[in-house]
C-alpha cells in the first residue's frame, strides 16, 4: 500500500459543552474531544475487494477503509475472507483502468449518514482529481437514489458498480481513507465539503426557517407523542418535514436555508453539516444515552449553536438506537423559547 497524497495530520479536536447544558447532564457530553487519524490518498496493487467495500492484499484486510469499531476489524478476517473466496463469484477488472472506491462497510443501504458523514466527507478530498478514475461503488446504489444524487455533486466520469456477492480483482486500487473515527469530524475537510455540495444548489439567503424534520415515515425510533409535539411546534411556527418526500438535493436546499433544526437522534440530522455557520440545532436524545455524541460533534465542527433535550425512552432491545422517546412537552416548550429568543 502506497500513500500518494496526504490530506491531513492526526490532531486533537476539543469540544464546547451544549448551550443549553444542565449540570446533572454534563456526564452526557463529559469526553475532552476526540483525535483524528492521519489520512490521505492511497494505491493498492492487485487488491482484492468484497461487495461491501473490504479491501484485502496478501489476504490480510486494509484497516483503513473500514469503519473500524475493534469488534468490526476482527471479523472481516480470516473467516470472512474464507467465505468470500470459497462461496462467491469472483470478478477481475481492467488492468488499464484506475479505480477508486469510495465506500465502507457501514455505508448502506441503511447507513445514509455513515455515508455522508464517513464517505462524503473522503470523496471530496479527491474531488480535483476523481475525473481520473472510474469509481468503484456497491450494487445497492442503483436501487437507492439518494446515493447516486449525492454523488452528482462530484467530479465523476465513470461509474461501476460492485454486484453482491462477489470478490472482485483490482489491478491497481486507490481509496481515500477514513479522516476520522466514526461519528467524528475534521473542520477543515468539513467545509469543503460544505463548499462543494452547496455550489451546486440553488439558494435564497433570505430563507430561514425553524423545521422539525419528523420519523413518523420512518421504520423505528419514533417520538411517542408526535402529534402532541407537532401542535406544539406549530405555535411556534415550525414547518413539519418528513425527509421521505424529497430527493437528496431537495433535502439539502431545506436543511441550509434553515436557522433552526429540531429532529430525534437518527440519519436527517446528519444534514446539519449543510447550515449556515451560527445556525441551532436541537437533538431529542434517549436521556440514558451517553454515548452515541456524532451530532453533538457534527454540530461544534460546523460551527453550529449545538442544544439537546432528553426525554424517557420506550426501549425494544438492548440496541443503544432502538427506542421510541416520550416528549416532556412542557419541558419542551421552554427549552424551545430560550433558544427563539436568540434567533431573533
Amino acid at each position: 500500500m502506497k500513500l500518494i497524497k496526504s490530506f491531513y495530520n492526526s490532531q486533537h479536536i476539543l469540544q464546547k459543552k451544549p448551550s443549553n447544558i444542565k449540570e446533572g447532564d454534563i456526564g452526557l457530553f463529559a469526553s475532552e474531544g476526540y483525535t483524528t487519524l492521519n489520512s490521505g490518498l492511497y494505491y493498492v496493487k492487485n487488491a482484492k475487494v468484497s461487495s461491501i467495500g473490504i479491501i484485502y492484499k496478501f489476504l490480510f484486510s486494509i484497516k483503513s477503509n473500514i469503519i473500524c469499531y475493534t469488534a468490526d476489524f476482527k471479523k472481516y478476517k480470516f473467516r470472512y475472507l474464507a467465505k468470500q473466496i470459497l462461496q462467491t463469484k469472483k470478478i477481475k477488472l481492467d488492468a488499464q483502468i484506475k479505480y477508486i472506491i469510495v465506500f465502507d462497510n457501514y455505508t448502506g443501504p441503511k447507513g445514509f449518514a455513515h455515508w455522508l458523514c464517513d464517505g462524503l466527507t473522503r470523496v471530496a478530498e479527491v474531488n480535483d482529481t476523481l475525473d481520473e478514475y472510474t469509481v468503484l461503488v456497491p450494487e445497492y446504489f442503483k436501487y437507492e437514489k439518494m446515493y447516486l444524487e449525492s454523488l452528482s455533486f462530484f467530479n465523476i466520469k465513470k461509474i461501476e458498480f460492485l454486484k453482491s456477492n462477489t470478490f472482485t480483482l483490482v489491478p491497481n486500487l486507490y481509496f481515500p481513507s477514513h479522516i476520522c473515527e466514526t461519528g467524528n469530524f475534521n473542520l477543515e475537510n468539513l467545509k469543503k465539503l460544505k463548499n462543494i455540495v452547496l455550489s451546486k444548489i440553488n439558494q435564497n439567503p433570505f430563507i430561514q426557517k425553524l423545521i422539525y424534520i419528523s420519523r413518523a415515515k420512518a421504520s423505528r425510533r419514533f417520538i411517542q407523542n408526535e402529534q402532541e409535539t407537532c401542535d406544539l411546534l406549530k405555535k411556534y411556527n415550525f414547518d413539519i418535514i418528513y425527509l421521505e418526500d424529497y430527493s437528496f438535493i431537495e433535502q439539502v436546499q431545506i436543511i441550509s436555508q434553515a436557522k433552526m433544526v429540531f429532529s430525534i437522534h437518527g440519519a436527517a440530522l446528519s444534514l446539519i453539516m449543510f447550515m449556515k455557520e451560527g445556525s441551532y440545532v436541537m437533538e431529542i436524545r434517549n436521556k440514558n444515552d451517553n454515548i452515541n455524541n456524532m451530532y453533538y460533534y457534527l454540530a461544534n465542527a460546523s460551527n453550529i449553536n449545538y442544544y439537546y433535550l432528553l426525554c424517557q425512552p420506550i426501549m425494544f432491545s438492548k440496541s443503544a438506537n432502538n427506542f421510541n422517546l416520550i416528549v416532556d412537552i412542557p419541558y419542551l416548550e421552554s427549552e424551545l423559547k430560550q433558544i427563539i429568543e436568540k434567533t431573533k
